[in-house]
């Protein structure tokens, strides 16, 4: 054989190798698996905008009553400025709340009643539940004394009532003399921020009483130095005395009062 024809018959030998070899290899290569194409749904995004379920509704919006500076509170306590001009007690049910008596300070054996309304007497022109405010006191021995007053709070600790530049005024009638040596005063007393400061001033002037018609008595809020702008309460009072003559022909006395004002 020809040398031409040795490597031809060789190279198409070596071509058929190559080519079984080959479509071998194909056949044994493992087809690749893709991953799926689906996006997987996130597992910690909320769906939506979430929604509170715990915010407290604001009801009030707080007013800042006390903001300190550099540590030191410079605050100071305002009173509540009174309003209050006339009271009569006409028509009314109950004793307004305030309104109270008693024996200033004396004996638990003298009883002055709680106060309460009659329509026996009243003070000026009415045409239907006119009355006053009253008691009956049973005076029966020197120095005793009984008060219809009026507290602003219950609680006077703190500044009470501003009445600067205020007079307090009413009307009183007494059915009798509580006895020969007897007195009438109208007072007035500040808070504990001054010391409850205590001041009185006489019926006209001269603690003389009237009795049998209404007569008007005033006290200014200021009396005596009284600082006007921590008013705890205010009243009137009635005696029997400590003089030689008191305590002798004492008599039990209707008080009333009426028509008060604050202006």
């Amino acid at each position: 054989m020809r040398p031409w024809m040795k490597l031809a018959a060789l190279g198409g030998g070596l071509f058929l190798i190559f080519a079984w070899t080959l479509l071998e290899g194909c056949r044994n290569v493992a087809t690749p698996t893709f991953p799926g194409t689906a996006t997987p749904a996130p597992t910690n995004t909320p769906a939506g905008s979430p929604v509170a379920t715990n915010t407290p509704a604001i009801t009030a919006t707080p007013t800042i009553t006390n903001t300190p500076g550099s540590g030191t509170n410079t605050a100071t306590p305002t009173a509540t400025v009174y309003t209050w001009t006339t009271e009569n007690f006409n028509g009314l049910s109950s004793v307004p709340s305030g309104w109270s008596s008693n024996n200033n300070g004396g004996p638990a054996t003298f009883v002055v009643p709680a106060v309460q309304f009659s329509s026996a007497e009243y003070y000026g022109t009415c045409s239907s539940g006119c009355q006053s405010l009253w008691i009956e006191v049973p005076f029966a021995a020197a120095s005793q004394e009984a008060n219809i007053q009026y507290a602003f709070t219950s609680n006077p600790s703190g500044y009470c009532t501003n009445l600067t530049g205020d007079t307090i005024s009413l009307y009183y009638y007494l059915d009798a003399a509580p006895s020969s040596g007897a007195y009438g005063q109208m007072f007035i007393q500040g808070g504990a921020a001054d010391s409850y400061d205590y001041q009185s001033y006489g019926f006209q002037g001269t603690y003389a009483l009237t009795i049998g018609a209404w007569t008007q008595v005033s006290i200014p809020a200021n009396e005596g130095g009284v600082n006007p702008s921590d008013i705890w309460q205010f009243g009137v009072q009635i005696g029997t005395g400590t003089g030689s003559n008191s305590g002798t022909d004492d008599s039990t006395v209707n008080f009333y009062i009426d028509e008060v004002s604050i202006q």
